[in-house]
């Protein structure tokens, strides 16, 4: 049996409030890709990061909340779009708690 097989059948066995679920992370995942972010275990500490580069999120998050122009941001990341900037912080906005923990646990590790 396949994988997608064996997902089919996990599927068909569940509840319509947990169809909606993983509907709900499905999509979720397929929009993060579409906003180039990636969390690779290994990677900038399996955080959320830029495309394929080694930029987190919360970097981006931080220099804005410090006062950072999108070009100051760009200046410093010459390898980020002003797309990146974009992506990173539509991320932000839709995954709130999970950025502001990184920054609070970056934050700690600073002390």
């Amino acid at each position: 049996m396949s994988t997608l097989e064996q997902v089919t059948a996990l599927i068909d066995g569940l509840t319509p409030d947990e169809r909606s679920k993983v509907l709900a992370h499905i999509v979720e995942m397929m929009n993060i890709r579409e906003l180039g972010i990636r969390h690779t275990p290994g990677v900038c500490g399996g955080r959320a990061r830029i495309r394929d580069t080694r930029i987190p999120v919360w970097i981006i998050v931080e220099a804005k909340k410090e006062g950072a122009s999108d070009l100051d941001i760009l200046r410093n990341f010459p390898t980020l779009t002003a797309e990146d900037l974009t992506n990173a912080w539509r991320y932000y906005l839709g995954h709130r708690p999970e950025i502001d923990q990184d920054l609070k646990e970056q934050e700690q590790e600073e002390v």
